[in-house]
C-alpha cells in the first residue's frame, strides 16, 4: 500500500484466525513498517507483531483488536530492539501479560505511542520483564485494564524502563497499581511524567514490591484513588 501521513497504506487483518506479523530473522532498522493497521491476530505470543532477536521500525502503526492467548497481544517483543513512532494500540487483548505490548530481554525505544482500552491480567498496556530497558518519551496510556497488576504498564524481573513526558490516564487495576505496578528488583526512571485518575485496590497511581527504587523528578500525581491502601 501507499504510506500516507492522512491515514493507513495497508490494512493487515489476521481474520480471528492467526498471527498477522513476525519479524524473526534478525531484521535490522533498515525493515521499516509504516502507516499500517495491524488487527484482529490471534497468537499465543505476538498476535499481531512478534519480534524475536530482532531490531524493526514501526512508523505510524495502528495495533488493534488483537488477541495473544498468552503475551502480547499488540506487539512482542523478546532479545528485541524495535522502534516505534507516533504508534497506536487501542484494544488488544493478552490472557496474561501485555495486552497492549510485551517486551523482554531488549530494549526498544517508544516516542510518540497511545496505548488505549488495552486489556490483559498484567500490564495491560504494557509488560516489561527480564532486565528490559525500554525507553518511552511522549507516550499516553488510557483506560488500560489489567485484572491483577498494573493498568497501565507492569515491571518485573529488572526490567527499568526510562520514561520521559508521559501521561497515564484513567488506567485500573483490580489488585494493584492502576497506572505501574512494579515487583522483583525494578527501577524505573520518571521525568515529568503524569499520574491522573488512576485507580486500584492499592497503589492507586504505582504500587512498588520486592526491592524495586523507582525515580521520579518533576512528576505530578493527582486524582488516583485505592480503596484499601496508597492513592
Amino acid at each position: 500500500g501507499v504510506s500516507t501521513r492522512s491515514g493507513p497504506g495497508s490494512i493487515l487483518d489476521g481474520g480471528g484466525k492467526h498471527w498477522v506479523l513476525q519479524c524473526v530473522t534478525g531484521e535490522t532498522s533498515e525493515t521499516i513498517l509504516q502507516n499500517l493497521v495491524i488487527q484482529n491476530g490471534v497468537a499465543v505470543a505476538g498476535a499481531g507483531v512478534a519480534c524475536y532477536a530482532s531490531s524493526p521500525v514501526l512508523i505510524d502503526c495502528t495495533f488493534r483488536n488483537n488477541i495473544a492467548k498468552i503475551s502480547g497481544g499488540g506487539l512482542y517483543a523478546s532479545y528485541a530492539n524495535p522502534t516505534l513512532e507516533g504508534c497506536r494500540f487501542e484494544d488488544n487483548t493478552a490472557a496474561a501479560e501485555g495486552g497492549g505490548m510485551f517486551a523482554g530481554d531488549g530494549n526498544p525505544e517508544l516516542a510518540d505511542v497511545v496505548f488505549v482500552r488495552n486489556r490483559s491480567l498484567e500490564g495491560a498496556g504494557m509488560y516489561n520483564a527480564f532486565d528490559a530497558m525500554p525507553v518511552l518519551v511522549d507516550c499516553v496510556f488510557q483506560e488500560n485494564t489489567a485484572d491483577l497488576g498494573g493498568g497501565g504498564m507492569s515491571n518485573a524481573f529488572r526490567a527499568s524502563p526510562r520514561l520521559t513526558d508521559c501521561l497515564f490516564v484513567e488506567n485500573s487495576a483490580g489488585r494493584s497499581g492502576g497506572a505501574i505496578y512494579n515487583s522483583d528488583d525494578c527501577n524505573p526512571v520518571m521525568l515529568d511524567c503524569e499520574f491522573d485518575s488512576n485507580a486500584a485496590s492499592a497503589g492507586g497511581a504505582m504500587y512498588v514490591l520486592f526491592d524495586g527504587q523507582p525515580e521520579m523528578v518533576g512528576c505530578e500525581f493527582r486524582n488516583n484513588a485505592a480503596t484499601v491502601v496508597g492513592g
